[in-house]
C-alpha cells in the first residue's frame, strides 16, 4: 500500500481508531510532546490519566457551549455578554467516548465541579448539570489537529 493510499484509508476511519496507530508510529522516533497529547485524547483529560501533568491544560477547541441548571430543572441566565464564558464548559472525554456522544445524538448533560463550583462561589446560585447540544462535538473531532494535518498533530 503506497503512503497516499495509507492517509485516506486512515482519513476515513475514526479518530478512536486513527489515534492508537499513530501513536505506534511516535515510539520510534520518540516524540514525547506528541505521545503524551495523543494519550490525553484517546483517555481523556482525567486525573487517573499519568498524562494529565500540573502544566497540561485541556485544550480550548474542546469549548462546547450550553446552559446550566439547578437540581429543579431551573435554567442560570445571564443577560451580561461579558459573563457567557459560564455558558461553556470544556470536555475531558477521550475521543472514544465524544464519538459516541456525537454519534447517539441529542442533548446531553454533565456536572463539571469547577465550573459548578466557581458558580456558587462567585455568584451565590447553585448549579449542579450542564446541558449541550451534541452537534457541537463534530467540531471537537474535526479540529484542524485531527482533520486534515494528521501528519503533523502538533497543536
Amino acid at each position: 500500500m503506497q503512503f497516499d493510499d495509507l492517509i485516506k484509508k486512515i482519513e476515513s476511519e475514526p479518530l478512536s481508531k486513527v489515534l492508537p496507530v499513530v501513536m505506534r508510529i511516535t515510539y520510534p522516533i520518540n516524540n514525547t510532546k506528541l505521545q503524551q497529547w495523543l494519550k490525553l485524547e484517546l483517555n481523556g483529560y482525567f486525573i487517573p490519566n499519568p498524562a494529565l501533568t500540573d502544566d497540561v491544560n485541556v485544550p480550548e477547541y474542546r469549548t462546547v457551549s450550553g446552559q446550566h441548571f439547578d437540581d429543579f430543572g431551573r435554567r442560570l441566565d445571564f443577560e451580561q455578554s461579558e459573563l457567557n464564558f459560564v455558558n461553556t464548559t470544556i470536555l475531558r472525554y477521550g475521543v472514544s467516548d465524544l464519538e459516541y456522544m456525537f454519534e447517539k445524538g441529542g442533548s446531553f448533560s454533565i456536572r463539571d465541579p469547577n465550573m459548578c463550583e466557581f458558580i456558587k462561589s462567585n455568584f451565590e446560585v447553585e448549579v449542579t448539570q450542564f446541558s449541550f447540544d451534541s452537534k457541537q462535538i463534530g467540531g471537537i473531532l474535526t479540529f484542524p489537529c485531527f482533520h486534515g494535518h494528521r501528519s503533523s498533530i502538533i497543536c
